[in-house]
């Protein structure tokens, strides 16, 4: 018997402050069923939920990269053929638990409103 194995998330939204320590902390969502473990493969599904939830339609959500990062530092995301949101990164100050820890943006129709949210790994589910 071969056993597979897929990797568990949980999503947190990240403060718009930074704690004494100079990192922006981790808050959980008030929705129950963003507190479930993700699968990488829900990761979609669960974010386009949760940008809906968050902005209502036209809500969208990117995975941050280091290809979105700018020669300024900061974050440059093209939205569409008109708008670009253009951010401070704040990578590198989220108080986020792993290497494995994959950054988003949760990002408004129009853009003019975002939020960071992160996708922590919670643990690895075995089955064959």
């Amino acid at each position: 018997m071969q056993l597979s194995a897929r990797e568990l998330f949980r999503l947190y939204g990240v403060s718009e402050n930074l704690n004494e320590d100079g990192v922006y902390p981790l808050e959980s969502s008030d929705d129950e069923a963003f507190h479930e473990g993700i699968s990488a493969e829900g990761l979609n599904g669960t974010l386009n939920k949760l940008a809906d939830a968050t902005y209502g339609q036209g809500g969208r959500w990117y995975e941050i990269t280091d290809d979105h990062l700018n020669s300024k530092g900061n974050i440059s995301i093209e939205i569409n053929d008109d708008d670009r949101l253009e951010i401070q990164d704040i990578t590198d100050k989220v108080a986020t638990d792993s290497e494995h820890s994959r950054l988003y943006i949760l990002v408004n129709a129009h853009p003019s409103e975002y939020q960071w949210v992160v996708a922590e790994p919670k643990g690895t589910v075995y089955s064959g």
